[in-house]
């Protein structure tokens, strides 16, 4: 066409542009992103903010993953990867960069070794993240979590759980541990209202399977989403 060089190549985005896009996307779809804006302008931007794709290789990210970890956790640093990965992924969706993405279970980046030692509770920011990528891949099974970090509910609590459990005068929900003994919890507005989206009859499981019927065990897709 007039005026185009088919010499000259489009200049590729650089990391900026792309974390712009990414986060335009979750603000339009209702996502927080206040957080995580500040946890890439903090530990990326400086570092890989105004190179292109192609300039991100698993060795620098490597010495990055190094400095980062002597002020921060290996939990804390994990999640700046994880926001890496989930930033470059959103520009190969987009065609925005062809390529492998260097943060990928593929490549030679190794993602910081969180210790397992016993219990660990979630840092908010945690939650908030996994709940922002369990809904992308399975809203009921967000809700779950959600009710779960709110509640303190076991899963078999939440595959029990059904629609005249719910008690909206009361703000509250009843719960069926083990050996049968309900008891009763007391909820937020947007817990209630998040139970009430479903619609379910008074037996009906509020949380079921793909064949609507009780659910079993946990999804394999909250697996994939954790170790993603």
């Amino acid at each position: 066409r007039h005026g185009e060089n088919p010499g000259i190549k489009k200049a590729l985005p650089s990391l900026d542009e792309v974390a712009e896009a990414f986060f335009e996307i979750d603000e339009i779809e209702g996502r927080h992103v206040k957080q995580e804006r500040n946890r890439y302008q903090k530990h990326l931007a400086p570092y890989f903010g105004k190179d292109d794709l192609t300039a991100i290789s698993d060795t620098g990210l490597t010495r990055h993953k190094g400095l980062l970890l002597k002020t921060l956790s290996p939990a804390s640093v994990k999640l700046v990867f994880a926001l890496l990965r989930r930033m470059i992924n959103f520009a190969l969706r987009k065609r925005m960069w062809t390529g492998t993405n260097p943060v990928s279970s593929q490549s030679d980046f190794k993602m910081p070794k969180v210790e397992n030692k016993g219990e660990r509770h979630l840092f908010p920011e945690e939650c908030q993240l996994l709940l922002d990528a369990l809904e992308k891949r399975s809203p009921q099974l967000r809700d779950m979590a959600m009710l779960s970090l709110r509640t303190a509910m076991r899963a078999t609590e939440l595959f029990d759980l059904k629609g005249k459990d719910v008690r909206p005068e009361t703000n509250s929900i009843f719960i069926e541990a083990k050996g049968g003994k309900r008891y009763e919890v007391f909820v937020a507005d947007d817990v209630i209202q998040m139970l009430l989206h479903y619609r379910k009859g008074p037996d009906d499981h509020l949380f079921t399977s793909r064949d609507g019927g009780r659910l079993k065990q946990i999804p394999k897709t909250f697996n994939r989403v954790v170790l993603d």
